[in-house]
């Protein structure tokens, strides 16, 4: 048992002493991007932010160019949620699928 928070008497360790506390966040800001030093993850990280901006520019553009082709929102609305529906079905069917999977096998 912790003999800090045992001893209600004693508070030297519920104020946050900067000794303490300082070297907690220290080494938890450490443990949080360590995995940034391996190359190849730096790399695949990078790459997934520049997929996540790509996607999120083709959305875009495809939502614009929807609209000066119709000039409705109305279309603009259809062909987002045309585009979602997809995505949500294959998502919950994969999702049962590994719920249902052992995991050794996916």
């Amino acid at each position: 048992m912790n003999k800090k928070t045992d001893n209600p008497k004693d508070k030297k360790g519920e104020r946050g002493d900067s000794e303490t506390s300082g070297s907690q966040i220290s080494a938890s800001r450490v443990n949080t991007f360590a995995s940034f030093l391996i190359p190849a993850f730096r790399t695949y990280y990078i790459s997934m932010v520049g997929n996540w901006f790509a996607m999120s520019m083709q959305m875009l553009v495809r939502s614009l160019l929807i609209y000066r082709l119709t000039g409705s929102a109305t279309m603009v609305g259809i062909i987002s949620i045309a585009n979602a529906v997809p995505t949500i079905v294959i998502s919950l069917l994969g999702g049962a699928i590994a719920d249902r999977t052992q995991k050794k096998y996916i």
